[in-house]
């Protein structure tokens, strides 16, 4: 492998590319999301480099050029001024993936090896992905198709032999799948992040909260939800019913690391579902109100995963904020799915959390293969009853290497060109809908999802107001402006 340098150690650059037209981008695994105020941390940057660096004996640096609100010039002079890289890790989104690659575009002016990481579109369409990004010119030499710390570690150790990669060689398309025990095993064992290499103090979560940090401390679901890329995939990523948990001791650690050392004042647990093992949050809990610790958090969680006693106790510790993937007040669309959870459910968790004065959030996902009028009014109505603090929505997406997309395929509900709508239409352009259901157009589509936020101003506006003024929460504002702003440019 290449190395120039005298001290023969193998240099490292893990970037989170910079801000979309200006508006922070939330790069996830699931999708990519841009949120009114909201500046996202990189903490898969520093958990990665940190692997690197006690596993691999690597110099690793990390640039969240989004986080420090960094351009592409100011990029390439970062990579320009320390050109002893030997390889660049790229974090990437599918909805951002061709303004995200111009840092590979940069890194080869300097001759860099570079890997793009996360592209949710990535295992399920390597080929034309690699196509795609080095079309206009050199960019991206290799996809990692799992596991970064694992397919980037083997990589190190073994080049192109490394599963869990897909590149281009000799004109030829080559891809090494992973095999079942190329993924990590027990979560702690990753070393503790090196938050030092954040700028912490720029993270800011969507409902206001400064300095804010995003924690993963799970990887997999155990849904099987049929348009989830995790959970409902079949193709896989690493994750997918492959559950793997850090134990709450080591959540622990974490946690009090930040609070004391970088002085964060809310985390949000971002893990699939928070709740998934009751036994290790009940630990956990303890632990924080043991220690006399005192933070806010957010997680979020299944319905069917929470009771009263553990709301209580997930309260004491510092839960604030809560959020369920509700995905339709339609029991027949979560049948289809199949979500595992009744609407009752959903309806009683949130009902429950308000009791206890948490704020929830909630999701729903518009247009599914069922949809209609009829399934269409039965989310309204749960909207006006269920009255959540928050809501956002989305309308279906089908990603390739889903059911939900499969689905689309074998009925007809998507015309065109699937990689480019998603690519250059979620947040490019800001479409709202990509296909149709067996009973919707796109249009009625794009229609509902009008209607549903405006059941939901309606319903929550009285609540909002009282939790801004209680709160003094201009983020807040903000929200409630961006859901006015939707309502009147429909």
């Amino acid at each position: 492998m290449k190395n120039n340098r005298d001290d023969k150690r193998i240099k490292v650059l893990i970037i989170n590319p910079p801000r979309f037209n200006g508006q922070n981008v939330h790069r996830d695994e699931r999708c990519a999301d841009i949120l009114p105020g909201e500046v996202s941390p990189f903490y898969e940057g520093a958990v990665l480099a940190q692997y690197l660096r006690e596993k691999h004996d690597v110099i690793a640096d990390v640039l969240d050029a989004n986080g420090l609100n960094l351009d592409f010039s100011e990029v390439d002079s970062w990579i320009k001024v320390r050109q002893t890289y030997d390889y660049v890790v790229i974090k990437a989104a599918d909805e951002t993936l061709f303004q995200d690659i111009k840092v590979g575009q940069i890194a080869k002016k300097y001759n860099l090896t570079t890997f793009l990481w996360e592209p949710i579109l990535s295992p399920a369409l390597p080929e034309r992905v690699l196509y795609e990004v080095n079309k206009d010119g050199a960019a991206i030499d290799y996809l990692i198709l799992c596991e970064a710390e694992v397919t980037f570690g083997d990589f190190l150790l073994y080049g192109d032999d490394a599963q869990g990669l897909a590149f281009i060689r000799d004109g030829k398309f080559v891809i090494n799948r992973r095999a079942e025990n190329k993924r990590l095993a027990d979560l702690d064992s990753l070393p503790i992040p090196s938050f030092q290499d954040l700028p912490v103090d720029n993270y800011q979560a969507w409902f206001g909260e400064k300095p804010w940090m995003n924690l993963f401390t799970s990887r997999g679901c155990i849904g099987t939800c049929s348009y989830c890329l995790i959970g409902g995939s079949t193709v896989s990523r690493g994750y997918g019913h492959c559950i793997r948990l850090q134990s709450p001791e080591r959540i622990f650690q974490e946690v009090k690391l930040l609070i004391s050392k970088f002085g964060v004042k809310h985390i949000t647990f971002w893990d699939n579902c928070f709740a998934l093992n009751r036994d290790r949050v009940v630990k956990f809990c303890n632990l924080v109100i043991d220690s006399g610790l005192r933070f806010n958090w957010s997680c979020m969680s299944r319905a069917d995963l929470i009771d009263e006693e553990l709301v209580i106790l997930m309260k004491k510790a510092g839960l604030t904020r809560i959020g369920f993937g509700v995905e339709s007040g339609s029991q027949k669309i979560l049948d289809s799915i199949p979500k595992k959870v009744t609407v009752q459910q959903n309806m009683d968790a949130i009902k429950m959390c308000h009791r206890h004065k948490l704020w929830v959030w909630i999701f729903l996902i518009i247009g599914l293969p069922e949809e209609n009028w009829s399934t269409i009014k039965d989310t309204i109505d749960f909207v006006k009853k269920s009255k959540p603090d928050y809501l956002f929505s989305g309308c279906a997406m089908p990603f390739p290497g889903t059911v939900y997309y499969d689905q689309c395929v074998e009925n007809g509900l998507f015309d065109g060109d699937i990689f480019s709508a998603i690519t250059q239409g979620a947040i490019a352009t800001g479409a709202r809908s990509l296909s149709r259901s067996k009973y919707l157009s796109e249009a009625d589509i794009k229609r509902a999802e009008f209607l549903i936020h405006r059941a939901f101003l309606f319903s929550s506006f009285k609540v909002i107001i009282s939790k801004i003024k209680e709160n003094k929460n201009k983020l807040s504002i903000a929200y409630l402006w961006s859901k006015f702003k939707f309502f009147f440019s429909n």
